[in-house]
Formats: structure tokens, sequence, C-alpha cells
């Protein structure tokens, strides 16, 4: 296939949100979009292993905390989106 410049522009854009050069996987390569993928399903067996270890009784008390701290997430993530692009975006 051939590509031109903006085909290549345009390559190069989505590499560039699928790869964090700030972060580092266990290898210290840039991060991708796989290792945090990883990442949240390390967690997420870590919460089910806790919770499974802790009992049902424990259960309701756990996904509460983590309503919580995802509804403030909501909040953070609504707000950003109302500040709209910034000014100097194409």
């Amino acid at each position: 296939m051939k590509t031109n410049t903006n085909t290549k522009r345009v390559m190069e854009a989505i590499r560039a949100t699928l790869i964090s050069p700030n972060e580092c996987d266990s290898n210290m390569e840039a991060a991708n979009v796989v290792d945090g993928l990883f990442a949240i399903a390390r967690a997420i067996n870590r919460v089910a292993t806790a919770i499974n270890d802790a009992g049902f009784d424990k259960l309701v008390p756990a996904l509460n905390s983590v309503a919580g701290a995802l509804g403030g997430l909501d909040s953070v993530a609504a707000a950003v989106s109302e500040l709209g692009p910034p000014e100097n975006a194409a």
C-alpha cells in the first residue's frame, strides 16, 4: 500500500495516542494500550481476590466504596468535558 504524507501523519497520530513515552512497561519500553489493559486486569484480579478473601459480608461496603470512587471520576470527567477543547486546538 502506497502511503502519502497525510496518511503517514494520521498513522503517527494514532500511534502516538496508543503509546506513552512518559510511562514504562516491565521491559522499560514506552507503555502502550496493552500495558494499560493488563494493569487494569491485574487490578480487577486483586479486587476480586480481596473480596473473596474478605467474605460476602464485606462485599457490599467494598462495592459501595468502588461506586463512590467511580462517581467521583465521572464528576471530574464531566467537568473537564464542559471546558471544551483548548483554544489553540485545530
